[in-house]
């Protein structure tokens, strides 16, 4: 029974591919209609991905270098004022 179960499920995938084999044929893109709105997505979309990149990288370093900052301030003594009355007095 399992022998039949496989056979008719691999007949009824083959029968899917290959009525689904036009939908794909239709595609914008693989055609090359260029007047097409899909393409315009893609561009924008392609567009977007590379400044998502930039934006990212750009991030990282300013932080690294707000960091960098920052403790060079503090190992130079220029750190905040003290927070409490008590140590304002001994300083």
């Amino acid at each position: 029974m399992s022998r039949r179960v496989a056979a008719l499920a691999l007949l009824l995938g083959v029968v899917a591919i290959l009525v689904g084999a036009g939908d794909a044929q239709a595609c914008a893109v693989c055609w090359g209609n260029v007047d097409s709105p899909i393409i315009d997505g893609v561009k924008a979309s392609i567009a977007f991905m590379g400044a998502l990149v930039y934006l990212v990288l750009g991030g990282g370093a300013v932080a690294m270098v707000v960091i960098r900052r920052k403790a060079l301030a503090g190992a130079a003594g220029e750190a905040a004022p003290p927070s409490s009355d008590k140590e304002r007095r001994t300083s």
